[in-house]
C-alpha cells in the first residue's frame, strides 16, 4: 500500500455540559500554532450536544461521531474529528466532547488526494481520533502516513438516501461555492465523503465542511451534513441565504456531463473509481472545463457499446484538440481506449466489415503525429485481415500507404509490411479465379508505378503474367 508522509500540528479541544467545569478551550496544542489559528479552531469546534446521536446512555465511536474541514487564516487546512469523551470531571451530568485537530500545509493536500477523509483515515491509524483526557500542554508535530489511493465503497443501502436530483442540486451548489445544508438520517460522514468527491480535487479545499455535527450558522461551513431532528433547520438555513436539502426536496435533476459522470460512480458505489478519475490536478475547474472533462470520461465508459464509426470519430476529435494538462491526460486515455476497442473488432471481423471504415482510418493516418499513432495500429491489423480474406483487396487497399506518407511514420517498417502484402498475394494468385486475373493485373501494374524498383513487384508482376499472359499482361 503506497502511502505519503504529511506533517501535522495538533490541537486538542474539549468542551462539557456542566456549569461548574471547563468550558469550551484548547487544552493542549502544537508550538507550531498560531493565534488566529487557535482562534478558528475555537470557533469551528463543536460544543455540547453538537453531535447527531443520542446522547442518552454511553454512545459509541460509530453512532456518535463528527468531521470537520476547513482552511485557517494563515492558509493551512485543518481535518478534526469530535467524539464524546465519558462525563466530565464534576460528576455533576453531562458528557465531554473531544475534538482531536489535525493542520497542515495547502500543499500537502494533493499528496492527499485533494481528499480530507484520507487525512481522517490516517488519524484513525495514528490513534488520534481516541479520547485524550489528560494530554500533554505541548502536542508534539507529527508525521501522518496517508493513503491517498483507498477510499471505503458507498455502502447500497446508503445510496437510495439521496436522489439524482439532490445529489446533483447539492454538487451544483459546492461547485458555485453556494452553502448548502444537507438532512440525512444517517450515513453522515460517508455522503460527505461522496459529495467531496464528486467535484474536481483542487476545488476541495475551499469546500468547507461538517458532518455528523448538528447544524451551525456560527462554524460557517460551505456544506453540513446532519440530522434535523426537530425541523428547525427547514425554517432557520433558508433565511440566512443557505440551500437546504432533505428527503422532501425534489425538481428536475440539473443536466450536466460531470453530474452524469458524477452519478454513475455513485450508483455502483464505485467511490475507488470516481477518486482516482475527480482527483487528479486539473488547472481548469470551471463548469464549462468540468463539462468538457465529464464528456470525456462518459465518452470513454460508453465505449464498448459504441458503433465503430462512432468510436472513430470521437478518437479524431480528441487527437485534434488534445488541450493541455490533465485534460490532455484524458484526451489520450480514451484514445487509448479506443485504439484497444477497435484492435479487438478488427481483429475479429472480416474485411467486407472493415472496408467501410478504412476511409476513416487512412484520414487519420494521413493527419500525422498523434492521430498517425493513433491510426497506425489499427491500419496494419485491417490489412492483415484483408490478407487473410482477400490478399488481392489487401493489396489495393494497401496502394493508400505509398504517397503523403506521414513523416511520424517509420518507413523502412511501413516498406517491410507492404513488401509483406505483396508476398501474400504473390503466394495467392495462382488461385485467384479467371474473372479477377484483370483486376489482379491492374493492382499489380499501379505497384510498378508506386515501386518501379522493387524486387517483390517485379517478382510479383512475373507471377501475375505468368498466370494467363493473354488477359493479365501487363
Amino acid at each position: 500500500m503506497a502511502q505519503t508522509k504529511v506533517t501535522c500540528d495538533q490541537a486538542v479541544f474539549t468542551s462539557i455540559r456542566s456549569p461548574m467545569g471547563e468550558g469550551y478551550r484548547i487544552v493542549a496544542a502544537g508550538r507550531g500554532l498560531k493565534p488566529e489559528e487557535k482562534q478558528a479552531i475555537i470557533r469551528c469546534s463543536p460544543s455540547h450536544e453538537a453531535l447527531c446521536a443520542s446522547q442518552e446512555g454511553e454512545a459509541s465511536e460509530d453512532d456518535a461521531a463528527g468531521v470537520a474541514f476547513y482552511a485557517l487564516p494563515s492558509g493551512r487546512l485543518c481535518i478534526a474529528f469530535t467524539c464524546f469523551a465519558g462525563a466530565e470531571h464534576t460528576g455533576r451530568g453531562g458528557k465531554r466532547v473531544f475534538t482531536h485537530n489535525v493542520i497542515f500545509a495547502e500543499a500537502d493536500f494533493t499528496k492527499c488526494g485533494y481528499n480530507p477523509f484520507a487525512v481522517l483515515r490516517a488519524m484513525k491509524s495514528a490513534g488520534l481520533t481516541r479520547p485524550q483526557l489528560s494530554p500533554d500542554l505541548v502536542l508534539p508535530q507529527m508525521e501522518l502516513a496517508v493513503d491517498a489511493n483507498f477510499v471505503p465503497p458507498l455502502d447500497r443501502r446508503l445510496r437510495s438516501i439521496l436522489s439524482t436530483f439532490r445529489r446533483r442540486f447539492v454538487l451544483r451548489c459546492l461547485m458555485e461555492r453556494k452553502a448548502v445544508a444537507v438532512e440525512l438520517p444517517e450515513g453522515w460522514t460517508e455522503w460527505t465523503e461522496a459529495l467531496v468527491l464528486g467535484i474536481p480535487g483542487p476545488l476541495r479545499s475551499m469546500i468547507s465542511f461538517g458532518a455528523g455535527l448538528r447544524f451551525s450558522m456560527g462554524r460557517g461551513h460551505l456544506l453540513q451534513v446532519f440530522h434535523d431532528e426537530n425541523r428547525s433547520v427547514a425554517r432557520r438555513a433558508p433565511a440566512q441565504g443557505i440551500c437546504f436539502v432533505d428527503s422532501e426536496t425534489s425538481g428536475d435533476a440539473p443536466n450536466s456531463a460531470w453530474f452524469s459522470f458524477v452519478d454513475r460512480h455513485w450508483l455502483q458505489g464505485d467511490m475507488q473509481g470516481m477518486m482516482r478519475r475527480a482527483s487528479r490536478p486539473f488547472v481548469d475547474c470551471s463548469l464549462e472545463a468540468c463539462e468538457q472533462i465529464g464528456r470525456l470520461y462518459n465518452s470513454a465508459d460508453a465505449m464498448p457499446q459504441t458503433q465503430s464509426d462512432q468510436i472513430l470519430s470521437q478518437a479524431a476529435r480528441a487527437l485534434a484538440e488534445p488541450g493541455e494538462g490533465v485534460e490532455r491526460e484524458i484526451r489520450f486515455e480514451l484514445c487509448d481506449a479506443a485504439k484497444k476497442i477497435m484492435l479487438d473488432r478488427l481483429s475479429r471481423a472480416h474485411w467486407e466489415d472493415i472496408r467501410t471504415l478504412w476511409s476513416t482510418l487512412l484520414n487519420l493516418w494521413r493527419n500525422g503525429g498523434e492521430a498517425t499513432t493513433f491510426a497506425q495500429p489499427l491500419i496494419v491489423c485491417s490489412l492483415r485481415v484483408a490478407m487473410a480474406d482477400d490478399p488481392l483487396a489487401a493489396a489495393e487497399a494497401a496502394l493508400n500507404l505509398t504517397c503523403d506518407v506521414p513523416t511520424t511514420v517509420d518507413r523502412k517498417s511501413n516498406e517491410v509490411f507492404l513488401d509483406e502484402v505483396l508476398i501474400r498475394l504473390g503466394a495467392a494468385a495462382p488461385l485467384t479465379p479467371g474473372a479477377s486475373l484483370a483486376r489482379l493485373g491492374d493492382v499489380v501494374r499501379r505497384w510498378q508505378i508506386e515501386r518501379p524498383t522493387c524486387p517483390v513487384v517485379a517478382a510479383l508482376a512475373e507471377r501475375c503474367a505468368a498466370l494467363r499472359p493473354s488477359e493479365a499482361r501487363l
